[in-house]
This record gives C-alpha cells, structure tokens and sequence, in this order.
C-alpha cells in the first residue's frame, strides 16, 4: 500500500514539474516576479513531496511488489535530488 502512495507522490511531483515548464515558457509574456514566485514555490512544494513519498517508499521495501517499490524510490530519489539541488544553487 505505501508502494501506492509514492508512486502517487511522485506523479504529483511530475504534474507539478510540467507546471513549472509552462510557467517558465510563460515567464517572458507576463510579469517575470509573480511567476519565478509562483515557480519557486512549486519547486519547495515538490522538494516536500518527493521527501514524503521516498519516506513511504522506504516503508514499502517489505512488500510483496518489488517493481513497485524501487520504482517509486527511484522517481522519488529523483525528484528529490533535481529540485533540492535547485533550490540549493538559487540560494
């Protein structure tokens, strides 16, 4: 079940991102501050996502679905990793 949930945090995760990309193609039509706000905001909000899902990945590993499990872990690692590094660089 939490194998589920991650995966479910995670596809919020590549939701969210798709955002950000058409946020930032917008960015040169609109005011530029309200969007890198709205931008950064949602790069914290996936940061705190995938943390939640590698959590509920890391409880799943005594499951039954392998696949399941090391592919949430995996996207979950991912995210984490892209968006703490960019929030991390714009510091």
């Amino acid at each position: 079940m939490n194998s589920l949930l991650s995966i479910k945090y995670a596809l919020y995760s590549l939701v969210l991102t798709i955002a950000i990309i058409i946020l930032s193609v917008k960015i040169n039509e609109t005011n530029p501050y309200v969007v890198s706000t709205i931008v950064g905001l949602l790069a914290f909000i996936i940061l705190i996502l995938s943390i939640i899902g590698l959590i509920n990945a890391l409880k799943s590993f005594k499951e039954v679905k392998k696949f399941q499990t090391i592919f949430a872990f995996a996207v979950n690692l991912f995210f984490l990793t892209l968006y703490s590094y960019l929030i991390i660089s714009n510091i």
